[in-house]
């Protein structure tokens, strides 16, 4: 078997010109979308390929904020489809269908036609952009609104997450049976992850400069071998605790190219790791599928080493066009990539419950600062502060979805949440966490039996029912609103065996207050 190198050039700085990527964390941003078209002059042409990347930035986002199971529920306006699966939720009778046995507790499919997409537009950007007299050529970064994107798919009652990840740092090494590559020049698997714009992905991904430093830190050979040193000079360099190392190992057989891509866990400044079982049995037949492509692998929460296969996926394509084939494996790469955490962090808005909360803080600026991460968070739906001390407050919370989605979203941000009785809940942030961890204790059986009445207004000093109960105007919940009597810091002793559910999202009983 003889591999083609003339794809090739000889090792010069990794990538000229170009920079690390910006790190943007909006997940509504679509950044950096190719277009191009021609007409009879060069602003219709400039209209059509704004208007074609718009449709095609819409793809990109939908389809980045919900589940791979739920694709069929949402347009291809690229190619002007629409959804394949599920009625459009409608009430106009003009609409196309009867309404009548409608399921509006069901899925609906996301009804979108082109007149609509400017609407849901804040804006957009245009970079590289060139033009004659009748084409047009650009790349264009859409800004679209977040609240409305929230509402279409809470109506079509798809889950959906805008939970990001920590950023990780990949090194994409181009592996042959004669060599390694990774910072050559014209390294075509390290440009197919250069053309992706990846900073605004729910596991967003940072690419490094190749710059003389960069080749001084870790070469291709040492990437592969999972050197923790360089690996982590590298990590300190850009700011990252994670280095994921893309291989891509290239074969030529029988006139075709192909490629099997891993994400190998390269480094990572924390001990966890979520890694991949992957199961070797059918692998040599994904390159014969219909498509010519294929990955397995199941998510699995183990402790993971240097070297852990996070991802693996198998491509192929006819000789000739491999930049072709190596950008068709990056974007099914990421893809599978944010597939896992996008699974723990997906929030169904058809399921609510509110929480009560006690906050700790040192100060008022660390409560500012877990106010804001609450704000920003999609799965708190609202929250209302009840009472203020000089060291915590307490709090009801309203939370979408499941409640251990929002102790993982937190942790991200810094912020712990968890509860040693599955009735009063806590948060801090993670320097408060560690101080108070062993101070708080279960709420009595007397208090939560206390709470209960109040819920249902009745007052047990005087057996008659207490006014001081709200009605979520939402949800139509009823719960007591407390007064400042009703939160008390937390006793200076041991905890009893209480149900501990940990930061890490793990339940566990712990005996003497430590972990």
């Amino acid at each position: 078997m003889r591999l083609v190198l003339k794809i090739l050039a000889c090792a010069l700085f990794w990538l000229g010109t170009a920079t690390a990527q910006p790190t943007n964390d909006n997940v509504f941003v679509v950044a950096e979308v190719p277009v191009e078209a021609e007409a009879g002059s060069a602003t219709e042409a400039r209209r059509i390929a704004i208007d074609q990347g718009r449709r095609q930035a819409m793809d990109i986002l939908l389809r980045r904020v919900t589940a791979e199971a739920d694709w069929g529920y949402l347009p291809q306006l690229a190619i002007g489809r629409q959804a394949a699966a599920g009625q459009p939720l409608q009430t106009d009778p003009g609409a196309g269908f009867d309404n009548s046995f409608y399921d509006y507790t069901a899925k609906s499919a996301v009804y979108l036609d082109n007149s609509q997409l400017p609407a849901l537009e804040e804006g957009f950007a245009v970079q590289d952009e060139k033009s004659s007299s009748r084409s047009y050529s650009a790349r264009i970064t859409y800004r679209f609104k977040a609240d409305e994107i929230r509402n279409l798919l809470k109506r079509a009652r798809i889950p959906y997450s805008e939970s990001q990840t920590r950023t990780a740092l990949v090194l994409p090494v181009l592996q042959t049976e004669n060599d390694a590559y990774l910072w050559e020049s014209n390294n075509p698997w390290a440009r197919a992850w250069l053309s992706r714009s990846l900073a605004n992905e729910l596991t967003p991904i940072l690419l490094p400069r190749g710059d003389a430093a960069d080749i001084d830190i870790i070469s291709a050979d040492q990437a592969l071998a999972m050197r923790q040193r360089p690996l982590q000079e590298l990590a300190q360099k850009y700011g990252v605790t994670q280095v994921i190392v893309a291989q891509g190992y290239l074969m030529e057989t029988d006139g075709q190219y192909r490629l099997r891509v891993r994400l190998l866990d390269g480094y990572l400044n924390n001990v966890a790791r979520a890694v991949s079982t992957i199961d070797r049995n059918n692998s040599s037949a994904l390159y014969d599928s219909q498509d010519g492509f294929g990955s397995t692998g199941r998510s699995a929460q183990t402790s993971g080493t240097p070297g852990s296969v996070l991802l693996e996926g198998w491509y192929r394509d006819g000789v000739g066009d491999f930049p072709l084939l190596a950008a068709r494996a990056v974007e099914s790469t990421v893809a599978k990539y944010a597939a896992g955490w996008k699974a723990q962090t997906l929030i169904d808005h058809s399921v609510s419950q509110t929480y009560q909360v006690n906050a700790w803080f040192s100060s008022i600026d660390e409560w500012a600062d877990i106010q804001a991460v609450l704000q920003d968070s999609p799965l708190v739906a609202s929250y209302d502060t009840r009472a203020l001390t000089a060291d915590g407050a307490s709090v009801n919370m309203r939370v979408a979805g499941d409640v251990d989605q929002l102790v993982l979203s937190l942790r991200e941000r810094n912020i712990v949440f968890w509860t040693v009785d599955d009735y009063i809940w806590n948060i801090a942030t993670s320097t408060t966490y560690e101080e108070v961890r062993d101070r708080v204790r279960p709420v009595s059986y007397e208090r939560r039996v206390r709470d209960e009445q109040r819920l249902q207004g009745f007052n047990s000093v005087d057996g008659a029912y207490d006014s001081e109960w709200v009605t979520d105007p939402e949800t139509g919940q009823d719960y007591y609103a407390p007064s400042a009597d009703d939160f008390s810091p937390p006793l200076e002793r041991e905890l009893s065996q209480p149900r501990q559910l940990s930061p890490e999202g793990d339940d566990d009983a712990r005996e003497d207050g430590s972990n």
